[in-house]
């Protein structure tokens, strides 16, 4: 077999080599993109790959690959790809193990899923194994032999593991080191909009930062601030935020009869923040229709409520791949939801005077 890393064979320097990589970047795309290119090297295999498990969407996104040759645009842009684990039994049971899983091309027993997975991305061995920190699953590695059927040895499955036990401790870390960073940003996003509503008068001005504050600390490419009127039963949006401007999206001040806006039918029914996602199976046909429409794959309403009173939602929408959304994410939008409940409150109180304030008082919180 011809070596093609100065790693193979070397166990020592392969978890020195791996160790290493987990301190070299704070960025944490980075420290994943150096992990599997340290491991597959260590394995002396063609390529290796990495997922990342979240288990409150019960998903798994690519989220680093490395291969001989390099990445191509394909494997490039396969990268944040999400998995409902539910539609992938295989990738079921690579979380539940809790050891190796070891495939060959040439194996009679191998399941016809398993066997067209491998056929159609050239695989002839693979090497996989769930990344555990005490219970939790954090993601699932693997590496992949395209040049000759491969029956590793018990020496490099067992030093597979040592590496994999490795990358599930730098992955974790990585990952609080991520969401620490994340959190400050929002709560950087919600002292913006906080500050804004102390200190500027003019409505439109508040609603536009918040609809700004929540696309960009969501990374999302759109985010819309509505006002929901019970009297009219229609909901208009007060602002809108896009990275990149589509005429056919502006539709500030235009209001829609309550029904024809993606979540506006659970308004009156949640308090919490909610996400609808192109693949879920129950997805309502006219919200499944409005994602084809604009290109979009996820989106998360968040419910704008004053002492108990509906006043309108805050929609922030992601293209391409689905976007899973964390539960700080939630509670990012929940925050922010919030300050444009009181910002509507003011809005509403001054259109309609003292009877807004009066019937509010009387509502439960």
């Amino acid at each position: 077999m011809t070596e093609i890393s100065p790693l193979a064979g070397n166990p020592l320097r392969a978890i020195l080599e791996v160790t290493g990589a987990l301190v070299s970047s704070p960025v944490y795309e980075e420290v994943l993109a150096g992990l599997v290119e340290k491991i597959g090297q260590a394995m002396n295999v063609w390529s290796c790959d990495l997922q990342a498990y979240v288990p409150e969407r019960d998903a798994c996104i690519y989220v680093a690959a490395w291969s001989v040759p390099g990445p191509t645009d394909d494997e490039i842009a396969y990268l944040g790809t999400v998995t409902n684990v539910r539609d992938r039994p295989d990738i079921r049971d690579l979380i539940e193990s809790t050891g190796l899983t070891e495939q060959h091309a040439d194996d009679p027993a191998l399941s016809a899923h398993d066997r067209e997975q491998l056929t159609k991305w050239g695989l002839k061995s693979t090497l996989d194994m769930p990344l555990r920190v005490g219970d939790r699953v954090v993601g699932v590695l693997g590496v992949q032999e395209t040049r000759f059927v491969r029956h590793f040895t018990p020496a490099e499955r067992d030093q597979f593991t040592r590496l994999c036990e490795l990358a599930a401790i730098g992955m974790y870390n990585a990952e609080v080191l991520r969401g620490d960073r994340e959190r400050a940003r929002h709560l950087a996003a919600l002292y913006e909009v906080s500050h804004a509503l102390a200190t500027v008068r003019e409505p439109d001005e508040v609603f536009s930062l918040i609809a700004r504050a929540a696309a960009e600390a969501l990374d999302g490419p759109r985010a819309v601030v509505y006002d929901y009127d019970a009297a009219a039963a229609t909901m208009t949006p007060r602002a809108i935020h896009q990275r990149e401007y589509d005429a056919g999206y502006d539709t500030v001040g235009v209001s829609e009869a309550l029904g024809t806006v993606v979540g506006d039918s659970e308004l009156l029914a949640r308090s919490d923040p909610w996400v609808e996602q192109l693949s879920d199976p129950d997805l309502a046909p006219d919200v499944r229709e409005s994602f084809r429409q604009w290109g979009e794959t996820t989106s998360l309403q968040a419910p704008l409520r004053f002492r108990g009173e509906p006043l309108g939602m805050l929609m922030v929408t992601w293209t391409g791949q689905e976007r899973l959304v964390t539960s700080d994410e939630l509670a990012l939008a929940r925050g922010l939801a919030q300050q444009a409940a009181v910002a509507l409150a003011n809005v509403h109180e001054r259109a309609v005077g003292s009877g807004w304030r009066a019937r509010l008082e009387g509502s439960p919180e």
